[in-house]
Order: structure tokens, then C-alpha cells, then sequence
């Protein structure tokens, strides 16, 4: 399910928490002592993708891609959903409006990856009660012809927080499918080195 929506800037900044997580076990993988635990559901995980398109930003040229006039943000949305809980997330499931509204969580992918390289984890997240956008940057992702463009980095904080408004809007919309699912006070921006950590400590209880 794909929506495209051109925004203004539709939220006041001071609308918005912005904090960072200060310790891993909000992220829903890990307990204090530092040891990982496997993640128990608490809901279903739902999918959609949200095209945003801010039209007050251009992307610039790279390698032979000509500058375009918008910045176009592709963002994966996983959230809590009603059904039977593990397995794989489901495209379009009936969000568990019942159980909401839930904190937002927005996820940058790294230099050279994309949102599915995280799937599991932001999957393990929903689970647990937040909604998960992850959009993919338009110069930096894996897909980018001729590689990615590191220099484009200081254009994602405005595309994080273009990508927030988005999603609250869709969660402020009557009868949408996001509808009254996020709560507007709580959005989380877990760092880089704090994904990292949670990502090889799975991996070392996997391979060992």
C-alpha cells in the first residue's frame, strides 16, 4: 500500500518530543545488565509505505542523476496491528487502533543501506508497542546509481523531521489507516551508535 503526499510544514516544532534514547532497554532488545533477550510480541506488525514528497527542497545532482526539483522520502511504516503476534509483518494489517496510541520511532538507515537491512529489529520494535517509519534517504541509500552520496547527509535531519509530520498528519486524519495511532507527544530518534550496539549483541548471541 503506497500513498504519495506533498506537506508543508505542517507541526510546530515545540508540538513534538524529540528525545533520544538514553539507554537501549527502550528499545525493546536488551535489559540492563547488557545481555540480550529474545523479544516477546505484544501485537501483530503491520506495513505500509508512505511516498512524502517536500516540495521546498530539491535533491541535487549526483553521478549522472540530474538535480530534481522536490526531495522524495519512500518511507517503510511498521505498527502495532490485530491478529496473531510473531512472523513476518503484513502488508496493510488493521492497525490495533484499540490498544493506541503509541510512540513514534524514526529510523535513519546508514551510508549505503536501506530500511529492509534493519527489518527484523525495526519489526521487534513494532511488536512492542511503537510505530517505526524508516525512510529511505533519496542520495544515500544502496540503490543509488554510481553509489551513494555521503555529502548528503546534511539534508536528512530536515527529511527526519519532514517524514515526522507526515506521519502525524496520517495519524490525524479521520477513517485513515494510521488514524489516531501515534501519540503526538512521544518521538523517539534512537542514535547510531545505539542501533549498533543493539545489532552486534544479537549477532553475538546468534553465532554463539
Amino acid at each position: 500500500m503506497s500513498r504519495v503526499r506533498g506537506l508543508k510544514c505542517l507541526l510546530p516544532a515545540a508540538a513534538l518530543v524529540l528525545g533520544l534514547v538514553s539507554s537501549p532497554l527502550w528499545l525493546g532488545s536488551t535489559v540492563a545488565s547488557g545481555a540480550v533477550r529474545a523479544v516477546t510480541p505484544k501485537y501483530a506488525v503491520g506495513m505500509v509505505t508512505d511516498t512524502f514528497v517536500d516540495p521546498h527542497r530539491t535533491t541535487p545532482a549526483w553521478n549522472a542523476s540530474p538535480e530534481m526539483p522536490t526531495r522524495t522520502l519512500v518511507t517503510t511504516i511498521l505498527y502495532p496491528a490485530t491478529g496473531a503476534t510473531g512472523g513476518t509483518p503484513t502488508s496493510g494489517a488493521a492497525p490495533d487502533k484499540g490498544a493506541g496510541p503509541f510512540p513514534l520511532i524514526v529510523f535513519a538507515h546508514g551510508l549505503g543501506g536501506t530500511p529492509q537491512d534493519y527489518l527484523a529489529l525495526l519489526t521487534d520494535w513494532a511488536s512492542e508497542g511503537f510505530v517505526v517509519a524508516a525512510p529511505l534517504f533519496p542520495l544515500s541509500n544502496a540503490n543509488v546509481s554510481g553509489g551513494p552520496d555521503a555529502g548528503d547527509v546534511v539534508n536528512q535531519p530536515k527529511d527526519m523531521s519532514y517524514v515526522i509530520d507526515g506521519v502525524l498528519l496520517d495519524s490525524q486524519t479521520p477513517n485513515g489507516s494510521l488514524s489516531g495511532l501515534v501519540d503526538p507527544e512521544v518521538t523517539v530518534m534512537p542514535t547510531k551508535g545505539q542501533v549498533d550496539d543493539l545489532l552486534a549483541r544479537s549477532n553475538r548471541k546468534q553465532t554463539g
